[in-house]
């Protein structure tokens, strides 16, 4: 049967590219929206949610910051954006943070650009890719660029990060639940928008003229469906879990695959006084000058439980499912726990999604790390009319980037719309 035509359909994973739907069809371009979520494995909001929580910024779209919200409230954490050292916390709303980054020898002007506005912080980031030899002076511009990249990456190299974490910027954090898909399906409608999320894509319908102008669709939308462009929010990993047959069009040369992933072990404590300080949010590094990865360091969140921590550790991707491993590096989590709380215990009450499941249970996870040399352009190379977005595309897995990335993604299907109407009415 066939369907509707639309100037875009947008196909997105977890309501990823929701606002690109949203902000298109507030342009005035009639929009399909379809997130196949209910394909893509079990995973618990939490693992959706990932492991950076928000910073707000002057630069972003309010109508972006209202589909975050409208998903979970934010919930500010007062103390700032917090690193916990092997010397003590630091706490980027503290009024003796100024003083304690002199002490610790952080670069005078890194601290200066963290003090300035959100975009004056960008705009001189960008200018200076390249970062003190010292790593003392450095290494907290080096985490701000680092800490949330989708690129491995050492100090040293040259990362070339537009949007790097404003560190000194107002922080929240959100505890996700399965409503928040629901809320988001609801806001997409109330906007006029054909959102579906208990539909299957079952093929392309491809032109002479290299481009993608339709798909089958079963479920609530069957049939047939046509549209002049199509945004794809799935990652290559994730198209080819979903339905191979359709990867093999979108993605040929195969699936980009990650190197490192953050997996996310859920820890119990035993509260008393000195545990009830830790924030909703903290990252602890041990050893500065060592690797940061594995259990040198971690990712606390607090969660709706008092006495649970979700604790986010980086591990190599081809070891996800390796339950010996994930079993070591959850003892390693706790005997981190106890020697900065020597009062307190810590358990593992749940261990990775991976320990208990199989690929095919969940298939990729959505917060990893590809190749320093990964790269995945907006425009898609085989076919005129598709562009891509997801983690797979941003250089930076935070909010900001997301945000910085769909509105430069719009800018260019809009170009490509009114290129198309100008020529249907000549």
């Amino acid at each position: 049967m066939e369907l509707k035509r639309y100037d875009v359909a947008v196909v997105g994973s977890f309501y990823n590219v929701g606002w690109v739907a949203s902000e298109l069809s507030r342009q005035g371009w009639s929009v399909l929206y379809i997130d196949l979520h209910a394909g893509l494995g079990r995973w618990p909001m939490e693992d959706i949610e990932g492991p950076f929580g928000f910073f707000s910024s002057e630069t972003m779209n309010p109508f972006f910051v209202e589909k975050l919200n409208n998903e979970e409230a934010m919930v500010s954490q007062d103390s700032g954006f917090t690193v916990c050292l092997g010397s003590g916390p630091l706490e980027f709303k503290s009024s003796f943070i100024q003083y304690q980054l002199k002490e610790l020898g952080v670069s005078a002007e890194f601290i200066s650009r963290l003090e300035a506005s959100t975009e004056n912080f960008y705009q001189a980031g960008q200018k200076s890719l390249g970062l003190d030899t010292d790593f003392r002076k450095s290494w907290l511009e080096f985490l701000s660029r680092s800490l949330s990249s989708q690129k491995d990456v050492a100090f040293g190299d040259v990362i070339a990060s537009e949007f790097p974490l404003p560190l000194m910027n107002p922080f929240f954090t959100r505890f996700l639940s399965r409503r928040s898909l629901e809320r988001n399906h609801q806001w997409l409608q109330r906007q006029n928008i054909d959102a579906f999320e208990q539909t299957q894509i079952l093929d392309f319908a491809l032109n002479s003229s290299k481009e993608i102008t339709g798909f089958e669709a079963k479920g609530e939308l069957n049939g047939i469906t046509h549209f002049k462009t199509l945004v794809w929010g799935l990652s290559s990993e994730e198209t080819y879990y979903y339905k191979p047959q359709l990867a093999k069009i979108m993605y040929p040369k195969g699936v980009s695959e990650p190197v490192w992933t953050w997996a996310r072990y859920s820890v119990e404590v035993t509260v008393d006084r000195e545990t009830q300080q830790l924030p909703l949010h903290s990252v602890w590094i041990d050893d500065v000058f060592g690797p940061w990865t594995h259990e040198n360091l971690l990712i606390w969140q607090r969660t709706t439980f008092e006495n649970r921590f979700d604790v986010w550790i980086l591990i190599p991707n081809n070891q996800r499912f390796n339950k010996d491993y994930i079993k070591y590096y959850g003892e390693k989590i706790t005997q981190k726990w106890v020697s900065r709380f020597e009062t307190s215990s810590a358990k593992i009450q749940n261990y990775p999604q991976e320990y208990v499941y199989t690929y095919q249970d969940l298939g990729p996870s959505r917060w990893v790390r590809y190749t320093s040399q990964h790269k995945r352009p907006i425009e898609s190379k085989e076919f005129g009319n598709v562009f891509f977005n997801g983690y797979e595309v941003w250089d930076q897995l935070n909010r900001e980037t997301q945000f910085q990335s769909q509105k430069n993604l719009i800018s260019k299907v809009t170009d490509k719309l009114k290129k198309e109407t100008t020529k249907e009415l000549r």
